[in-house]
């Protein structure tokens, strides 16, 4: 293994051009050093639990107050993470879903209340005909997850079908067998299906792949120029590769091009860039931002869900835990700050979960 490597502000990375933590916000205690918002505390957090990834706190308009980069985004070539390293995000890809979503939306190409069956009938297999877009966006359409029928091993699980054939949303068909579980707005219960099934509408009403319409829509918008849904097989320069917990890296694990649960890849910058072109309205407009920035139901005791976002005692999140991939990025109102994670073994990851939540 690399040994880990600590560096303290932003560093020079070069220019810029999945799947699913089914968990989210589970947090346990720890002996590590606890947060307090000054800074270089942050950074502090990582470099005492072996942390690899990077860290980073931004204000609301997207400058960086601090950024952390440790451990190494290739162990073999000794190749350090940096402040500029992609990794991939994992569930944090539904909020992009979502945000696209809401775009077509605003641009009267979808609407919240259209039927799923109206889109074609291969959703009825895996979804209620009846269950409704703004259902699927918030975990509440009752339909089938794909995630059930994974079989676990050693590491984790192993996906029913090869990583190397689900490199398109279509793909995913292959995945989504079962029947729903529940009538649509029953009850919420976190499923990949319905942002599966999110990804294939966005293609029906752009007429386009998926993946271009979240760049077009959302991550150009949002000046994220780093972002990007890549092929695990042929990554761009500066990207992470995850590890495992036997040191493997994913890439027989995970699909091989990420898909609308999860799978896109990103930077720190690149989020601060998005949650402050979203909270200003810049990225939606305000009628849409508040819509889509509210809470819908609750998912379980503190935690509220809503349109591919998280909620908890005042913070807006995004979350995404998977093989080899650990993503948090939190919006502190009260403080007026952005709090991000961005891992490549999520296993040293806990106690910055622990401080990117802290108060």
């Amino acid at each position: 293994m690399a040994p880990r490597i600590g560096l303290s502000g932003p560093t020079s990375g070069g220019p810029c051009r999945h799947f699913v933590w089914r968990d989210a916000g589970r947090v346990e205690s720890s002996d590590h050093a606890r947060f307090d918002a000054t800074s270089g505390a942050l950074s502090a957090v990582a470099a005492s639990c072996g942390f690899s990834g990077v860290v980073a706190r931004s204000d609301l308009t997207g400058t960086l107050l601090e950024v952390g980069a440790f451990g190494a985004r290739h162990r073999a070539e000794d190749l350090p993470n940096t402040a500029q390293t992609r990794f991939g995000i994992a569930s944090g890809t539904k909020a992009f879903t979502a945000a696209t979503v809401a775009k077509l939306v605003g641009e009267r190409q979808l609407t919240l209340d259209a039927r799923v069956g109206s889109f074609g009938p291969e959703f009825g297999r895996w979804i209620d005909p009846d269950a409704t877009l703004d259902q699927l966006l918030n975990h509440m359409s009752g339909c089938f997850d794909y995630f059930g029928t994974v079989v676990p091993d050693e590491v984790g699980y192993r996906l029913p079908v090869s990583a190397e054939d689900l490199d398109a949303p279509s793909a995913y068909l292959a995945l989504c067998t079962g029947s729903p579980k529940a009538a649509p707005g029953e009850a919420v219960e976190y499923a990949n299906g319905g942002y599966v099934a999110l990804a294939l509408i966005i293609e029906r009403a752009t007429g386009g792949a998926y993946g271009d319409a979240v760049t077009d829509l959302v991550l150009r918008r949002a000046g994220m120029g780093c972002s990007g849904f890549f092929r695990s097989d042929d990554l761009p320069s500066n990207t992470a590769v995850g590890y495992m917990e036997n040191g493997r890296s994913n890439v027989f694990r995970l699909p091989v091009r990420g898909g609308g649960d999860g799978g896109m890849y990103t930077t720190v910058e690149d989020m601060a860039s998005f949650w402050a072109a979203l909270l200003d309205g810049r990225l939606l407009g305000d009628a849409l931002t508040e819509q889509w920035l509210q809470p819908v139901a609750t998912w379980r005791e503190g935690l509220q869900i809503g349109r591919g976002f998280l909620h908890r005692a005042g913070s807006v999140f995004l979350d995404g835990w998977d093989l080899g991939v650990g993503f948090m990025s939190v919006v502190h109102r009260d403080h007026g700050e952005v709090r991000t994670l961005l891992s490549n073994d999520p296993a040293t990851a806990l106690p910055v979960v622990e401080a990117i939540r802290g108060a």
